[in-house]
Parts: structure tokens; C-alpha cells; sequence
């Protein structure tokens, strides 16, 4: 058996810890984000915990922590109330910020509305909203039962 020089050593070496890296790399990548747990009794990391407090940082100096309270949730709640409130919106008398809520209508057609109610006069059921240009059947579906035209009974 021959023997191998030091430079074919050297290149065998190298080849070899290419190979282990190379392998490491393919499996590290399958498994991003879940750490690698070795011997036995490995668990499941656990689910991050939710803070109870945030840390504020004022002035640069002075740390101090914010407390997690549920009026966050009731502050949450009351805009949600408060969107639910201008519903159904009558579109006689809603302005163009108040329309431009409603789902797939924006600032432009609000503006449109507007300016078709100035010149046409009070909309006299809902449906009637489609003669607005850019406002057709599908956009009429959309916002249908979010509307009315002010008349008991008429969505």
C-alpha cells in the first residue's frame, strides 16, 4: 500500500470537513427555528409567554415598565363598538369620510356619492347608489346590507 504525501492528506482532509459542514448546512436548514435537542428527555421548548409588563425607555435614561391591562382589550372593544355604530350608515346623510368606510368604496367613489346626492337629490332606496359611476352590482352587493336611504324598512 502506498503511502500518501502530505499534500494528499491535506486535500483529503479538507474534502472531508466540506462533506460534514455541507451535510450540516442541509439539515440545519430543514429545521429552522426548532432547536436541535440532544440525549436524553428532550422536551419541547415551551411557548413564549406573553409579558405582563412593557419596558418603556424615556428620555434615555430612566426605564420603566408599562403594565399589560385588560382596558387595552375594552379600548379595543370600544372601537369596535363604535365602528359597528355607523351601521347601517344612511347614505343621505353620511359625509364622504363616513362612506369611504365602507368596504371597497374609498375616498374617490365617497367623493362621487357626494357630489351625485348634491346634484340628483336624496338617494330614494339603496339600490339607487349604482347610478354613482364606478359603483356597480358587486359593489353594491358588498356595502347592501352596511346602507340605507333613511326610509323605515329600507336597507
Amino acid at each position: 500500500m502506498k503511502q500518501l504525501n502530505r499534500v494528499e492528506r491535506t486535500a483529503i482532509a479538507v474534502s472531508a470537513l466540506f462533506v460534514v459542514l455541507l451535510a450540516g448546512f442541509m439539515i440545519g436548514r430543514h429545521s429552522v427555528g426548532t432547536p436541535v435537542v440532544l440525549g436524553r428527555g428532550a422536551q419541547e421548548p415551551a411557548a413564549a409567554e406573553i409579558p405582563e409588563v412593557i419596558p418603556v425607555i424615556d428620555d434615555g435614561e430612566e426605564t420603566r415598565s408599562v403594565p399589560i391591562s385588560p382596558a387595552a382589550d375594552t379600548a379595543e372593544a370600544e372601537t369596535t363598538d363604535s365602528a359597528a355604530s355607523l351601521y347601517p350608515m344612511n347614505i343621505n346623510e353620511a359625509d364622504a369620510e363616513e362612506l369611504a368606510l365602507l368596504p371597497g368604496i374609498g375616498e374617490v367613489l365617497a367623493q362621487r356619492i357626494v357630489e351625485y346626492r348634491d346634484h340628483h337629490g336624496a338617494f330614494s332606496s339603496t339600490d339607487e347608489i349604482m347610478e354613482v359611476n364606478g359603483i356597480g352590482k358587486a359593489k353594491y352587493e358588498a356595502v347592501r346590507d352596511l346602507i340605507t336611504a333613511g326610509q323605515e324598512g329600507e336597507n
